[in-house]
């Protein structure tokens, strides 16, 4: 059965397509959009972020539940565990809610494995710039002046908590999600006169209270998780463009707009001179020069927003596009499917291996003969016979064993009890299990054999008596994944003491 995590990668290929696909289609919406005259600057905004955020979880509907399409293709099928590792038809296996202790990492070899590889790649690489992309704004931040004179330029006006700083050649942009504070840099502050520093200020303060910054970084991180999406970069790119234009429309309400542009023509003259910087994160007034003909047309526009009815009716009209494309995705995108969940332990199967556990034996012999499972698997536990091995607990094992438990029974990740013994060095529970008829070259998935544990961890005593009971000395397993590296109990051994007998009982060095 395959994990959420090998479904998830599986379906790679269609995901990534289906998310193309969406926001192809809504790039088209926000196009459209930008076309409604009816709209004003503020609306188009908010409209167009809610259209990014619904391209960048539009595809999460496959998870949901339904009907498994065949989009996302079949099963891959993976290793075939071993006669009694894997749970029969019929079979509980519980989930005990304890992580793996082990994690098994591949370099895949499929095109899904490839994709989504790439995939973490960039994606871990886009967040890093956005670190440090925080990181170069909290030195800016450090590094300012603070600048009561801007401060009681704009007293009444001043959003709380917030304060104005200067800097050498950074800004003007507004940093700090908690405590904002706008930098504005020095040449701007010493060049620019009083109206068009307020009109500076009035912009970011509009960032401020409009909660720029908080969904600024919230795209940004959605644009690291999907940096290979080119229309989700142009619907970012659309979204950046109708931020800027609705905190020029906020700035300009206590003025004109035709003095707003002209501030804006002199601040995009200045920085000019001041060169590029790099780029923190923070929503900056001049962050993309290339909108600042657009948001200088946008101000002197001869023809300005509708009416009030006809702003009310075109915004309806684009919550309904969106509403109906939402609803679209959540009733036809097809489904992903998903494993079905393990069932949580049964009361008594958790106090047995507990019991097992701590070498109660008393209440072993209660609990089974009270009904519980004597081999029942539990994810990440294994069985209560592997607990009682692990415990060391001679007296534990006899008594399960004696109760009727399967000294073969395997669980995947956690072996069976005679390797578990073996890697351990319990060398009269090894003893007590072969006497109980463990097959002592047993291979389980993941775990190799009892003879390979043994001489992994350089029990002489465990491997002389594997050995004489009739263990295969070059029985090897394929391991590693694609990796494929042979492992035999020579090769795993780096006692000299058991290399040398394993040799002399005829091991060889290489695969046979």
């Amino acid at each position: 059965m395959e994990t959420l995590s090998e479904s998830l990668i599986r379906a790679v290929p269609a995901l990534i397509g289906l998310h193309l696909l969406q926001a192809a289609a809504l790039l088209a919406l926000a196009v459209g959009f930008a076309r409604l005259r009816a709209l004003d600057a503020e609306s188009r905004s908010w409209l167009l972020l809610a259209l990014f955020a619904l391209a960048t979880l539009a595809p999460l509907a496959s998870l949901l539940p339904g009907a498994p399409s065949p989009v996302f293709g079949a099963p891959a099928h993976g290793f075939s565990p071993h006669p009694e590792e894997g749970p029969a038809p019929n079979e509980a296996i519980y989930n005990a809610g304890q992580r793996s202790d082990m994690l098994y990492l591949e370099i895949p070899r499929s095109l899904p494995g490839v994709l989504a590889l790439a995939w973490a790649l960039g994606a871990l690489w886009q967040l890093m710039r956005l670190v440090e992309g925080a990181r170069h704004a909290r030195r800016l931040r450090r590094g300012a002046r603070p600048a009561p004179a801007l401060e009681a330029l704009l007293a009444r006006e001043l959003p709380p908590r917030t304060r104005i700083a200067t800097t050498a050649v950074d800004g003007p942009m507004v940093i700090g999600l908690l405590h904002p504070t706008v930098l504005l840099p020095r040449p701007l502050s010493e060049r620019l006169d009083d109206a068009a520093l307020r009109d500076i200020l009035r912009h970011e303060f509009a960032h401020i209270r409009r909660g720029d910054l908080w969904s600024a970084t919230a795209v940004q991180l959605a644009r690291a998780a999907f940096w290979w999406n080119p229309f989700l970069a142009a619907l970012q790119s659309r979204l950046d463009l109708a931020r800027e234009m609705a905190c020029d429309a906020r700035a300009a309400s206590c003025g004109s707009g035709v003095y707003f542009a002209g501030s804006l023509i002199d601040s995009a003259e200045v920085m000019l001179e001041l060169g590029e910087r790099p780029e923190p994160l923070a929503v900056a007034m001049l962050q993309r020069r290339s909108h600042l003909a657009q948001r200088i047309d946008g101000l002197l526009a001869a023809f300005p927003a509708g009416a009030p009815r006809g702003r009310r009716i075109a915004a309806s009209a684009c919550v309904a596009a969106l509403a109906a494309f939402a609803g679209l995705c959540v009733a036809g995108v097809p489904r992903l499917p998903l494993p079905a969940p393990t069932a949580e332990p049964r009361a008594e199967v958790v106090a047995l291996l507990a019991a097992a556990r701590r070498g109660d034996s008393v209440e072993v012999r209660r609990l089974v003969r009270a009904g519980a499972d004597i081999d029942a698997r539990v994810i990440g536990d294994g069985t209560a016979l592997i607990e009682a091995v692990r415990a060391r607990n001679l007296a534990t094992v006899d008594a399960l064993l004696a109760l009727g438990a399967d000294p073969d029974r395997a669980a995947l990740g956690e072996g069976n009890p005679l390797i578990v013994a073996a890697e351990i060095g319990a060398q009269p529970i090894v003893a007590r299990l072969v006497q109980a008829g463990a097959d002592v070259d047993r291979v389980v998935t993941y775990d190799e054999t009892p003879l390979i544990n043994a001489a992994r961890e350089g029990h002489l005593a465990t491997v002389q008596y594997l050995v004489a009971q009739g263990a295969n000395v070059n029985l090897g397993v394929v391991a590693d994944g694609w990796l494929g590296r042979w492992r035999s109990p020579l090769n795993q051994a780096t006692d000299p003491q058991v290399r040398a007998y394993l040799i002399e009982h005829g091991a060889v060095a290489g695969r046979p």
